[in-house]
């Protein structure tokens, strides 16, 4: 008696094999799924460092889709604001005793409100496709 095969069974030579395996319905095996918003989110994410990173990410990305332009340019948008507004509150501390306090806890709270919308909108676009961050400077059209 002779037994064949369980055809069912994948790499029994029954399905083509894929990197992925056999996916669903017997089909080759597809790459697991992604967000398709994920390439989106590194400008945003990267205000965390500086406005050098979203510069290069939209400088990098613009042509590859009419999105990456638009999250690019306004992550890049956001990036110039929260630098000018860092800049500024670094000139008020310069002036003695009250300038440095002041100055101080305002740089703090651009530097947390940044954090805050920066991860705020890695998450919406993440979840919607993009985010349009208030009280921005569009000074990249």
């Amino acid at each position: 008696m002779t037994s064949t095969p369980d055809q069912s069974q994948p790499g029994n030579g029954s399905q083509p094999q894929t990197p992925y395996g056999v996916g669903q319905h017997g089909q080759p095996g597809q790459p697991p799924s992604t967000n398709p918003n994920t390439s989106l989110i590194w400008g945003h994410l990267l205000n965390l460092v500086s406005v050098i990173g979203p510069l290069v990410y939209w400088l990098a990305t613009r042509e590859t889709s009419e999105a990456h332009d638009r999250e690019g340019k306004e992550a890049l948008n956001w990036g110039i604001t929260v630098t000018i507004a860092s800049i500024a509150c670094g000139i008020l501390s310069v002036i003695p005793v009250i300038g440095g306090i002041i100055g101080g806890i305002l740089l703090s709270a651009v530097w947390l409100i940044n954090v805050i919308f920066a991860i705020y909108a890695t998450i919406e676009t993440s979840n919607n496709g993009g985010y349009r961050y208030p009280f921005t400077l569009n000074l990249v059209q």
